[in-house]
């Protein structure tokens, strides 16, 4: 009974519509700020990357145009050494000429950024894909492939592809998203407790209302409510005791109307 009583009380009601729509808008923030340093976080590689990118397009350029092949791999080996990750050189088949890591020599490469540049026509495309690395290639590493292509004289002489790890990243938001998972909990748990707190300040004074008015219907008429500031309960409680103090007083005029009766009657 109590239980029922519970759940359909204000207080139950205020808590539940509170909790709802503080754990809707917490959550929302939380997300948007997780986007959003995510977006940044991302956007700042890729744009740097991309940078590094179209400056190595240059200078494989005219080596491409020459088929000097050993210029070619000594320019993939300074990019190696200096952004980081693998870089390939292909021609306008897509047919690997020099690759950085020397494993892919003459392998056709077929993926979506290279479709984009050499059958879309787009100057650079770029992808991210899940690389499996390490014993048994059981680990899973992000990558970053780019694609440019690399043009000469006003046209395309071949493509340029870059793969990049981006790993760090992954991790660093993985690691956030953990924390902001656990910001959201905390701050949700006080945000529970800082409602009980409030429905308590508002609803003990309904609580005294309704216990003055208990012992008033009891008998007790000379029971009053204790009324302080200016809200909207306060008015209440002043209305309260005013409709306290007209019973009183018709209960009043009631017991003298009854014993001038019965002393008439006498």
């Amino acid at each position: 009974m109590r239980t029922n009583r519970l759940f359909h009380s204000i207080r139950f009601r205020f808590v539940i519509i509170y909790l709802i729509l503080s754990g809707i808008i917490l959550g929302v923030i939380m997300l948007t700020f997780f986007s959003m340093f995510e977006n940044y976080i991302v956007n700042e590689r890729i744009q740097q990357e991309i940078t590094e990118l179209n400056s190595g397009t240059v200078r494989v350029a005219s080596s491409i145009e020459s088929s000097d092949s050993a210029t070619l791999y000594n320019t993939l080996d300074d990019f190696g050494d200096q952004y980081g990750g693998r870089w390939i050189v292909m021609n306008n088949s897509a047919i690997v000429i020099a690759d950085s890591f020397s494993s892919m020599n003459g392998v056709r490469i077929d993926n979506t950024e290279v479709k984009d540049v050499l059958i879309n026509k787009k100057s650079l495309s770029y992808g991210y894909h899940r690389v499996m690395t390490g014993e048994n290639n059981k680990q899973v590493n992000w990558s970053v492939y780019y694609v440019s292509a690399v043009r000469a004289n006003g046209r395309n002489i071949g493509m340029l592809l870059r793969s990049s790890s981006i790993q760090d990243i992954v991790d660093i938001l993985n690691s956030m998203s953990m924390t902001v998972l656990w910001v959201f909990l905390y701050s949700f748990i006080a945000i529970v407790v800082a409602t009980i707190v409030s429905t308590n300040i508002i609803i003990n004074p309904i609580k005294k209302l309704n216990r003055t008015a208990n012992k008033i219907s009891a008998g007790d008429l000379s029971q009053r409510v204790n009324v302080t500031g200016s809200s909207e309960i306060s008015e209440f409680g002043n209305t309260f005791n005013m409709m306290c103090d007209a019973i009183q007083d018709i209960d009043k005029q009631r017991s003298e109307f009854v014993s001038n009766a019965s002393h008439e009657l006498k």
